[in-house]
């Protein structure tokens, strides 16, 4: 179902990053269904992240590409690096063309998805009528430092709401007034801002409004028209950006453990990769390895070959600065695709 969500987001994810960043630079914008392979570009020598704007690189346009798939008919369940490495060309085509989530390649409960608390979709729209949510925007807060003693202390409640409540209402009404009563341009009506609920890890909550669209049509005839508009805002309290030596550089927040690292790298990659087939997670002396593979779709234009590539990607959790670190993707795999 995933797939359906992804051509209305490619729609407005660029008016939204722009509006946000205008109006304000605490928060780092993610959308769901990107990637992160191009991470090690931006990474200095030790892998911190140099990148201002986006932890990573946006495949949504590589999405809207692909033809429609079918419901999955068969299962799989992978037990080792090894065994998700030696996949078949066969196997990994028929996901690729079949709706698999992230969630039918592990047994329940045991991948940490995002809890949607009960709130279903509250605007269906033509694009995706069937979404089982509304389109989901994922931040990350910008600290401008943290002390050691914070480190073990994931952000406080009550602060996350009360800034989420003020970031998520100014981002929409500065991206969408633009005019007076008698001239084209934008705005909103009916605006409502819904506490979904939280738990350890995040706040979410739900925004609608009705965006009215006023402009010229053929005639010089001033019209207007009206979308509904819905959107799941997930602010994360254990992952924050903050500044190490001049640079951005994210942190985990929290006690760290084998299972909580887990836990929330899981919720980090639930709208952040494609579809995740394998991951697992290893503690060392001085950091966690968290490792999970995925399958990213390259779509060539006029006269080029489309590709699908399994991709590993390897994340480093510091025990002791709780830096997070990432590795370059590598290429596993590379199929055709017909």
């Amino acid at each position: 179902m995933k797939k359906f969500l992804i051509i209305i987001i490619s729609i407005m994810t660029m008016f939204l990053i722009a509006c946000n960043s205008a109006e304000n630079n605490v928060f780092n914008m993610i959308i769901n269904n990107q990637d992160t392979s191009e991470i090690a570009a931006d990474e200095n020598s030790e892998g911190e992240s140099t990148n201002n704007n986006e932890l990573s690189e946006d495949t949504d346009d590589n999405k809207e590409l692909e033809s429609d798939t079918e419901e999955p008919g068969k299962e799989f369940a992978f037990a080792s690096a090894e065994e998700i490495e030696n996949i078949s060309d066969e196997d990994l085509l028929y996901i690729y063309n079949h709706d698999y989530d992230t969630y039918d390649f592990f047994p329940e409960g045991e991948y940490t998805e995002i809890d949607y608390f009960g709130k279903e979709m509250l605007v269906l729209t033509e694009t995706c009528p069937d979404a089982p949510t509304e389109c989901m925007l994922f931040f990350i807060e910008d600290c401008f430092s943290i002390d050691e003693s914070e480190l073990n202390s994931v952000i406080d409640s009550q602060k996350m709401k009360t800034f989420a409540e003020v970031d998520i209402t100014d981002a929409i009404y500065s991206c969408n007034t633009s005019y007076t009563e008698y001239e084209p341009g934008k705005a909103i009506d009916d605006f409502k801002l819904i506490l979904c609920g939280e738990n350890d890890s995040y706040v979410e909550y739900t925004s609608t409004y009705t965006e009215i669209n006023r402009y010229y049509d053929d005639n010089r005839v001033l019209v207007s028209n009206e979308t509904q508009r819905a959107y799941r805002w997930i602010y994360m309290k254990s992952l924050v950006y903050t500044k190490v030596e001049d640079k951005r550089q994210l942190i985990m927040l929290g006690e760290l453990s084998l299972d909580y690292v887990k836990e929330q790298m899981d919720i980090y990659n639930d709208y952040n990769k494609s579809t995740v087939l394998y991951r697992e997670v290893a503690e060392e002396e001085d950091c966690y390895i968290y490792t999970c593979y995925y399958i990213h779709p390259m779509i060539g234009g006029e006269a080029q070959s489309s590709e699908l590539y399994l991709l590993k990607e390897v994340i480093q959790i510091d025990k002791e600065s709780h830096k997070v670190q990432y590795k370059s993707a590598e290429i596993v795999k590379t199929v055709d695709i017909p």
